[in-house]
């Protein structure tokens, strides 16, 4: 099984460009919190994602330095040796599923969830609960 989840910031805007291939691809980075350490410092760890397709196209419209999101994705290792002989290793988080969370700033819009499944945006507030249908107890199935 190959899984990776977590939620964090962008460090900075996405950037998106057009494959040879002719498919959209947007990379942006998150910064993951760890837990405080001894002294009480936070530190975090900078996590590569990249999309593609739909995907890509939404994360660059939507996306921006400082969103705070939820990320499902494969991780990907690679590699390659530069023209001077010196090998870089690698790794990305291939976004399978992005939801966007609140940011605690009343004033910025807050979007819902990108589905990789469907690839569109559900905009319902965080705690919406219009969607649920009331059921009496003894309808319940357990």
């Amino acid at each position: 099984m190959n899984t990776w989840s977590g939620i964090g910031n962008l460090v900075r805007n996405p950037e998106s460009y057009v494959s040879q291939a002719g498919t959209d691809v947007c990379k942006f980075t998150i910064a993951v919190n760890r837990p405080k350490d001894a002294n009480g410092q936070q530190q975090a760890d900078f996590i590569p994602i990249k999309a593609f397709g739909r995907r890509a196209a939404l994360c660059r419209e939507y996306l921006a330095k400082g969103r705070k999101v939820g990320v499902v994705g494969k991780l990907q290792t690679y590699n390659y040796t530069k023209e001077d002989g010196t090998k870089y290793f690698g790794f990305e988080v291939v976004l399978d599923d992005l939801t966007f969370l609140y940011s605690g700033d009343p004033n910025k819009p807050q979007l819902g969830d990108v589905h990789a499944d469907d690839g569109v945006i559900h905009n319902k507030p965080p705690h919406d609960i219009s969607d649920f249908t009331e059921v009496e107890d003894d309808e319940l199935p357990f």
